[in-house]
Parts: structure tokens; sequence; C-alpha cells
């Protein structure tokens, strides 16, 4: 989950630099140090990832493409 966080913390980054915000929100992230076990988990197929991506704008697309492809996921 750390990799995850590091992506948002350098999109941040990049958009202080070009002066598109004004702080980095990310910086206030941290992994928690230990996780309960959840319950099974259901894995997405290519069609419920198709379809999930394809019903959402921009930004939140991005977001949660990071969620599914980057392994933001338990574990």
């Amino acid at each position: 989950m750390n990799h995850l966080r590091f992506h948002v913390r350098d999109i941040f980054n990049l958009a202080l630099g070009e002066r598109g915000v004004e702080y980095n929100p990310a910086l206030a992230l941290h992994t928690p140090a230990k996780c309960k076990l959840g319950k099974e988990l259901r894995v997405l197929t290519a069609a419920d990832i198709r379809s999930t991506l394809g019903v959402l704008p921009g930004r939140e697309r991005l977001i949660v493409s990071f969620g599914m492809f980057e392994g933001m996921r338990p574990g």
C-alpha cells in the first residue's frame, strides 16, 4: 500500500510545482502499522473493471484505476 501513497504524493508534488494546488494533502497519509484480516475477497472480472471505469469521470477514473491496478488491497 505504500507504493500507492507514494504515487499520490508525487502527483500532488507535481501539482504544487505547477501551482495547481496550494499544499500536498498526501503528506498526511500514513500506512497503518497493523491491519485486521478481513472477509473473503471478491475479485473483479475484466468486465467488472470495464463497466466500473466506463461510468466514472476522469478524476475519479484515475483514483479508482490506481486502486485497482497499483495494488490497493489488503496484504
